[in-house]
């Protein structure tokens, strides 16, 4: 396990609605949301009659014990503790496997304890309805599982970005479990035990009309049969997620702590920056824009976060990408390139992003060559991965009328925006040409067709003279400035034959002059970076330059003084967080285990 400070340390990571973290050094600091709001989970024990507060706020009289350790893994978070003849161990563990898909995102998470004590005491756990932002709730509590929940339930009532949801039903099962006015809770007098918590949201995400359920309900028949299943298997699904977060921590150490610290920390927030849903059995895997705009199954979202899913379960890229298709499938859909999003979270009725006040959609305000080279690079990386061809061959016509858009207007790009949006609008971004250009390559690899690849391997040659500016490859086709050329990664990940080592070269020696403190910055605009993209240029240079771009993220991860989830959007000076937290792009991060 990990041993480090961090800025917030994830508790529990299940979707974007059921998400704790610890906003401090202690863990007696407010537990909260991913937004900051209260999360109101708190726990303490009763020793000869008084109450001492191990998580969540200490309130007047109450003793305190204290902390004396924290680590944590890609599935664990692990606290320790002393004081007045006691050793308490707290674990917070959120169960997903990437080989069972009825996991990703399932609404549970376990609290388990272990206590060595030389007199009685009792461990107790409790939950208030913060998490729901509701008025005034209701409670019960009824044969080992306690339940609070809103007094009028409008289920996917609204959408919206910072904030908690407003309907459903959270749920602690333990033996000893009990509701008390606004809290519900548990205690045992055990050694070692666990708590399981749920929150049942009845319906997972609304989809163009239709609201679907969580992909769990494919293997059980409700959230009750879920959970207790889930409560039973407990000690089941502790010891396979230890193997597998051995496993991973061994891999991740092969290139320095440094690495090991942001891929661990990133894994667990981008599976639950998500929600996993069903449409026939089929899954939809939709992302949502974090302290962004709230939208969901953003294109531009999907692509910096698939390396992850790719390593893992590349049924999960799909996952993300069929709401995206069978959207721009639709007649709501009437452009020649691909979607931004289909809507905001958790309600996909239509694309939010650069939607008029009439209705109608601002072509301004779209990205015509950043989403369909998404699309297409998404698709094909999936299918090269595990072979599976079938999602690429249902939407054949899609992906091939987006390469025939991309032919027309991706290698010098007309004025407009790309995923880094908040630069805004930039005429011939090279950046962006890359995308153009890996991703015919990645179809026409995809597909056998020569067409394609004939024109990336020309549009290469032709980008390598036009883009040559001094030591590095510039901003845009004018040979201004200079800017991370993420895009590239994919033709060395693919063996695409587009460019040459000393394109490569180029680019990376470049990198590490413009290097400050916490990382290269973006581009010669400004001195912020994306966490992300960083970590994709990690991957094109040899072992050195990866640890020495991964040494900066890590020193931003321990040294920024933003008590925030970790942002994928920060100063490469101050550390300090400019936008985004909690997002699911950090799974792009992973990229290193694609190499």
């Amino acid at each position: 396990m990990i041993r480090s400070r961090i800025a917030a340390v994830p508790l529990i990571t299940c979707d974007p609605y059921f998400s704790v973290w610890s906003m401090g050094d202690e863990l007696t600091a407010a537990t909260r949301h991913w937004t900051g709001r209260s999360a109101g989970l708190s726990g303490y024990l009763l020793i000869d009659g008084k109450k001492y507060v191990f998580m969540g706020d200490c309130p007047q009289g109450c003793g305190k014990l204290t902390q004396t350790g924290m680590e944590f893994s890609a599935h664990f978070t692990e606290y320790t503790f002393s004081g007045n003849g006691i050793a308490l161990k707290v674990g917070f563990f959120t169960p997903y496997f990437f080989d069972d898909l009825a996991s990703i995102t399932v609404p549970v998470s376990y609290i388990y304890t272990h206590l060595d004590s030389d007199r009685p005491a009792e461990i107790h756990i409790e939950l208030d309805g913060s998490l729901l932002s509701c008025g005034e709730p209701e409670t019960s509590a009824c044969n080992g599982e306690s339940v609070l929940s809103t007094r009028t339930q409008q289920i996917l009532c609204e959408s919206g970005d910072d904030c908690t949801a407003k309907w459903g039903y959270l749920h602690i099962v333990h033996e000893n479990a009990y509701a008390t006015k606004g809290r519900i809770g548990a205690f045992t007098t055990k050694a070692s035990d666990h708590f399981t918590l749920g929150y049942d949201s009845v319906k997972a995400i609304s989809f163009m009309g239709e609201k679907l359920d969580g992909y769990y309900k494919t293997a059980f028949a409700d959230f009750a049969d879920m959970i207790s299943a889930y409560d039973k298997c407990y000690l089941k699904n502790h010891i396979k997620a230890a193997d597998f977060d051995k496993e991973l921590e061994s891999a991740l150490l092969a290139h320095g702590e440094d690495h090991a610290l942001a891929l661990t920390l990133a894994c667990r927030q981008s599976v639950g920056a998500h929600k996993l849903a069903h449409r026939d059995g089929k899954p939809f895997f939709i992302s949502k824009e974090c302290f962004s705009n709230g939208c969901g199954a953003t294109l531009d979202v999907t692509y910096p976060s698939i390396p992850l899913y790719l390593r893992y379960a590349p049924e999960l890229v799909r996952g993300m990408l069929r709401p995206l298709f069978e959207f721009a499938k639709s007649e709501i859909w009437n452009f020649d390139f691909a979607p931004h999003d289909c809507g905001q979270f958790p309600l996909l009725e239509k694309q939010v992003y650069g939607l008029g006040k009439d209705g109608n959609y601002i072509f301004d305000l779209q990205m015509p060559v950043e989403e369909c080279g998404n699309a297409i690079i998404c698709v094909s990386a999936a299918a090269f991965e595990d072979g599976d061809m079938s999602f690429a061959n249902e939407y054949r016509p899609l992906l091939e009328k987006w390469a025939d858009f991309l032919i027309k207007y991706g290698y010098c790009p007309a004025n407009q925006l790309c995923t880094d949006d908040f630069a805004g609008h930039l005429d011939k971004n090279c950046n962006l040409s890359l995308k153009a250009i890996v991703a015919l390559a990645c179809l026409g690899k995809l597909f056998g067709v020569k067409e394609y690849t004939e024109k990336a391997r020309g549009f290469a040659a032709d980008w390598v003279r036009d883009t040559e500016n001094g030591a590095a490859s510039a901003l845009t086709f004018e040979r201004d400035g200079w800017s991370l050329k993420y895009n590239i990664v994919w033709d060395k990940i693919y063996s695409l034959g587009l460019f040459g080592e000393e394109t490569y070269e180029r680019e990376v020696a470049l990198y590490s002059e413009k290097a400050n403190a916490y990382g290269t910055p973006l581009d010669c605009r400004a001195t912020y970076t994306k966490i992300d993209w960083l970590a994709w240029t990690a991957v094109m240079g040899g072992e050195d330059h990866l640890r020495e771009v991964f040494a900066c993220i890590a020193r931003m991860i321990r040294e920024t003084a933003d008590r925030l989830p970790l942002t994928d959007w920060y100063d490469t000076v101050s550390a300090k967080c400019v936008g985004f937290r909690n997002r699911s792009v950090v799974g792009g991060l992973f990229i290193t285990q694609l190499i």
